[in-house]
């Protein structure tokens, strides 16, 4: 047999009329040429999990984010991007919204990763700005040899935060009955929507 390589193939996808020809050089064999096939090559397979640390965060704090992607066969995700996505648990897996641009893989310790290594939480501005629980997904976009791929759902709990409460005594710092005064009381803390 001869191997059909396509490993420095950039367009993979679909050959029409793929045949073999057999030339001979000696009058005892007649050459010949086989019938044509049609040889669809699919890309490589590729799997993509991913970690969210902490899983538990309160409101105001961050997470960090990490997808690992490999593939079969031997190729290697080199040049892909990684888009991660979150919804709130309650929601469908369709209404799953952007957490960001796409992240460009990287080689790191013979293992291919792209990470977030610090998304904040809790301000207007951020994705994830209220209390709730979610699931984040990281989805490999694939590349011309490396089919796409998509991490299971992990759970990311933010919840309300903790404030703090300051209590001010008037004067020596005590109060005794009948005594007339302003006892004042302070919140503070990251906001909670």
């Amino acid at each position: 047999g001869f191997p059909f390589d396509t490993r420095d193939d950039n367009d993979r996808g679909y050959y029409d009329n793929v045949h073999a020809v057999f030339t001979t050089g000696t009058s005892d064999l007649k050459g010949a040429t086989s019938v044509d096939i049609n040889v669809d090559i699919n890309p490589a397979t590729s799997t993509t999990t991913m970690t969210v640390s902490p899983t538990t965060v309160a409101v105001g704090g961050t997470v960090s984010l990490e997808a690992v992607v490999s593939a079969s066969g031997g190729f290697t995700p080199s040049g892909g991007s990684v888009q991660f996505k979150f919804r709130k648990a309650s929601e469908s897996a369709s209404s799953a919204a952007n957490l960001g641009p796409l992240v460009p893989l990287a080689l790191d310790s013979g293992t291919w990763k792209a990470s977030i290594p610090s998304l904040s939480t809790g301000a207007d501005g951020d994705a994830i700005h209220e209390a709730a629980n979610y699931v984040i997904t990281a989805e490999f976009q694939g590349t011309s040899q490396v089919g796409i791929s998509a991490s299971g759902d992990t759970p990311l709990t933010v919840t309300k935060a903790a404030p703090a409460l300051t209590v001010t005594l008037p004067g020596s710092g005590t109060v005794t009955v009948g005594d007339t005064g302003n006892i004042r009381a302070v919140v503070s803390g990251s906001p909670s929507n």
